[in-house]
């Protein structure tokens, strides 16, 4: 009885070890990009919104953030294999709350710290400097982030657009270099 357990058990995985390699067969490790595309210009970053600072969060956080990842190098679009090309389509700035704490004098006065969030919307595509491949398919990502108004909301939202951008700049390098 012991050995048709064991024969069963060992059956048993061997199907599972087939099915994990079949399931998995299809998934392709390294990057999304073709074998031969090695580096990645930052293109035209347009912006459709009325805040002027986007484009240049955008510009910032792209470049440091492929550099970071490593899995392209960041060159002029001359030399580039592909071309990142970006549209910054909307952002949204919205009240989620306030936090009341007391203060810790005799006064015991209230404080009121008002939490905003942000939201970016961003359309990309790669286009590629080799005729063999076509352009990506436009896709959207959504950075977000929040913050609090301390003393001035212009200053602490620029801060807030700024972490927005970022989120979603590692989107967009995660989906280029990544494909899982």
């Amino acid at each position: 009885m012991n050995l048709i357990c064991r024969q069963t058990l060992g059956l048993f995985l061997a199907a599972c070890g087939i099915l994990m390699m079949v399931g998995c067969a299809h998934y392709n490790l390294g990057s999304n990009l073709p074998n031969d595309v090695n580096s990645v210009a930052i293109g035209d970053v347009s912006n459709q919104t009325n805040e002027p600072l986007l484009s240049a969060y955008a510009r910032t956080e792209l470049p440091a953030l492929f550099m970071q990842d490593g899995g392209l190098r960041v060159v002029s679009e001359e030399k580039a294999d592909c071309v990142l090309h970006t549209r910054i389509l909307d952002y949204r700035l919205r009240n989620i709350g306030e936090v009341e704490s007391s203060s810790a004098d005799d006064d015991k006065r209230l404080n009121r710290t008002v939490v905003y969030g942000v939201n970016v919307d961003l359309e990309y595509h790669v286009s590629y400097a080799d005729d063999r491949h076509r352009p990506t398919v436009p896709r959207r990502v959504v950075g977000h982030a929040e913050f609090s108004e301390l003393a001035d909301l212009d200053v602490v939202k620029k801060d807030g657009l700024k972490q927005a951008m970022y989120d979603a700049a590692e989107q967009i390098v995660g989906a280029i270099t990544n494909p899982w």
